[in-house]
């Protein structure tokens, strides 16, 4: 049996074109177990030292690649603590790119690190317009 580093060394010698589709369904699981309306998750790209998200666009996956200091999704990589907006209106943190990845209105959101079993950030998830505010 694989160890769980074992598992995230092999994932991280996957091209990222390989596993756009894992990262779509990934996405799906986690809204759904949040109770929530969408996610996005980031991977962090090593190599490019970016973080790395799909999106569907026109039913086409569409690879996006993110540097470091951009956006929520770059703060909680650098920072490793996680951002919780109850009222995205109220709040100027929005980044204009956060946009750019969805075409639905942000009411809330829930940004947080990825850790390994080293507790090393390897990524980061956003959750989307939860019905109940995030807690």
């Amino acid at each position: 049996m694989l160890s769980t580093e074992q598992v995230f060394e092999a994932l991280n010698k996957v091209p990222p074109v390989e596993i756009s589709p894992l990262l779509l369904q990934l996405m799906t699981h986690i809204a759904q177990c949040f109770d929530a309306e969408d996610s996005q998750l980031f991977l962090y790209h090593e190599p490019k030292q970016s973080l790395f998200t799909v999106i569907r666009d026109n039913d086409q996956l569409q690879e996006v690649y993110l540097a470091l200091n951009q956006g929520l999704a770059g703060q909680v990589m650098q920072t490793g603590q996680t951002i919780n907006i109850a009222d995205v209106v109220q709040n100027d943190l929005i980044s204009q790119l956060t946009g750019v990845l969805r075409t639905k209105p942000i009411r809330n959101l829930l940004c947080t690190p990825l850790t390994n079993p080293q507790q090393q950030r390897i990524g980061v998830v956003q959750v989307f317009n939860r019905e109940t505010v995030f807690s």
